[in-house]
Parts: structure tokens; sequence; C-alpha cells
């Protein structure tokens, strides 16, 4: 519903929006153009939310981080970048990267969540819900909710590993706007 609403705001305010930051008729007409692609993306940007929260909730964080890694810093970014020092479509070329990742992404964590065994996962919430801490039962709760949905790697590990991949692609932009500099068109 809030995504509805985000998304009749921006298609119907798109052509006043603009007009409380900056009133040239380039940038007037560059940023309602924008605000289209923008309106697109949310559309895409609440299916990525719900998705991901499901597989939180699911306990496989480390797969929808992988995920959603691949999708915007392996597909998104560099598409982005192409497109817009490359083909210089400019900010478009931005928002079209950005779209595609969500796109990208949306469509691997569906084929994830359609993949889960739903009675492990939802016998692991019973027992979850069941779990009381005051009872000394305690120790045999917290281990079949272990054996039931195995712990992903640490928090940690994971950060990391963005960093480095973050890192990487960080330095592939750098050298493709350096490289758009020295080789003109």
């Amino acid at each position: 519903m809030i995504i509805l609403i985000n998304l009749s705001l921006v298609i119907l305010l798109h052509r006043w929006i603009p007009l409380v930051y900056n009133t040239e008729p380039e940038a007037l007409v560059l940023a309602k153009n924008v605000l289209i692609l923008i309106a697109i993306m949310h559309i895409w940007d609440g299916y990525n939310i719900i998705s991901t929260g499901i597989v939180k909730a699911c306990g496989k964080q480390k797969r929808g981080a992988m995920i959603s890694l691949t999708g915007f810093y392996v597909f998104g970014i560099p598409l982005a970048a192409i497109l817009m020092f490359s083909v210089k479509i400019d900010i478009y070329g931005f928002w079209i990267g950005i779209i595609a990742a969500e796109t990208i992404t949306n469509v691997f964590l569906l084929i994830l969540i359609r993949r889960f065994n739903w009675e492990k996962h939802s016998s692991a919430a019973v027992i979850r819900i069941d779990f009381n801490p005051f009872e000394k039962q305690q120790q045999v709760c917290s281990t079949a909710v272990t054996s039931v949905v195995k712990n992903d790697e640490s928090l940690f590990q994971l950060m990391k590993i963005k960093l480095v991949i973050f890192i990487a692609f960080l330095c592939l932009l750098i050298f493709g706007i350096f490289i758009s500099i020295k080789i003109p068109l």
C-alpha cells in the first residue's frame, strides 16, 4: 500500500517536485524524466524489501546477501557505469543500471523463496514461538532450533567479503572514469 502511495505521488507530482529545487528549463526536463525512472524503481524496491525480509526471516541471510551483492555490485553498478560513461546517457544510465540490478536481484530472490522447504521453516518458527527463556528447557529448545535451521557465517566475515568486493568495484569505477576522461570519443 505504501509503495502504491509513493508511486502515485511521484508520478502525479513529477512535474512539480523539481520546481521546489530548481527553475532552469534543462534541469526541470531532466528531473521530470528521472522521476519517472525513480517511480518505476519504487515498484522493484518494494518487492525487494519484502523478498529480503522473507529470506531473513527464514534464516538465509547469507544467500540473500550474496544475491543482493551479485545483483548490485556485479551486475547493476558496472552496467550503470557503462551506460553513464561509455554510452553517455548520463543520469539515465545510472537509474537504468539500478533498475536492472533490482530486477535481477528480485528474480533470483523469487527463485530462492520458491525453493524453500516451508514445512521445515514453519516447524522452526513454531519452536521459536514456544521458546520461554525462564524455563529450564532453554538448552533443549535452542538445540532444536539450531538443528532445524543451520547458522550462516558470521556477520563480520560477510562484511569483510562485501568490503573487498566493494573496493574492487570502486577501483573499477575510478578506472572507468579515468579512461573516459583520457580517451575522448
